[in-house]
């Protein structure tokens, strides 16, 4: 997703070098600056596992996770909210539904052999539609097949179109006007209909 961005912020490519009051980026641009915002993401890190477990981090990529959760290797350990670019609590919310369902047998996961394949079809279909590497749990357009096969699994309701539109509607107008972007407010009327308030904003 391509961002329209204020007037008074840049987006620019790695830091070379700072002095005083300039930058100069990895293209030998240099540019006098106000403020700096590092967009730099994070590192996985599981200091507090032990080493039995069988969980392997390479290059952003924590394997092996069925459906980006269940440790495939020891099925009593999952991690909730690992995917980027998702509706944070709604997912954490189908993925806790996910384990529960597994955990409590109204799930019954299939053998590893299975969930290794599934792991590795995931990643594959990543790479195949542009992603790179070390974008292997980033979902965006793919979040909503992936919220499908977990209530799916999970046997729950289905998930109401209502709030595929409402996201839809919020990324545009992230896209388009980014500092405003947060003066409005949604109501859900049905789950197929929602209505679009702009708040008023103290000056």
């Amino acid at each position: 997703m391509v961002t329209t961005l204020p007037d008074n912020v840049l987006e620019k490519p790695g830091i070379k070098s700072i002095h005083e009051r300039t930058i100069t980026f990895e293209n030998s641009e240099e540019v006098c600056i106000d403020n700096i915002i590092f967009c730099t993401g994070y590192k996985f890190s599981f200091p507090f596992l032990s080493d039995d477990c069988s969980l392997n981090i390479t290059d952003f990529r924590i394997t092996p996770l069925y459906k980006h959760i269940i440790d495939v290797k020891q099925p009593t350990l999952a991690i909730i909210g690992l995917p980027s670019i998702i509706i944070p609590f709604m997912a954490f919310h189908y993925q806790i539904l996910f384990v529960l369902a597994a955990w409590e047998g109204t799930l019954t996961l299939p053998d590893e052999d299975t969930m290794l394949q599934d792991v590795e079809q995931d990643y594959q279909l990543r790479l195949s539609v542009g992603y790179q590497p070390h974008l292997a749990h980033y979902m965006y357009e793919l979040q909503w097949d992936y919220y499908a096969t977990l209530i799916n699994l999970a046997g729950q309701e289905p998930l109401p179109i209502v709030k595929r539109e409402m996201y839809d509607r919020t990324m545009r107008i992230r896209k388009t006007d980014l500092i405003h972007a947060k003066n409005f407010n949604f109501e859900i009327k049905s789950k197929t209909n929602f209505t679009e308030h702009a708040l008023s904003v103290l000056q």
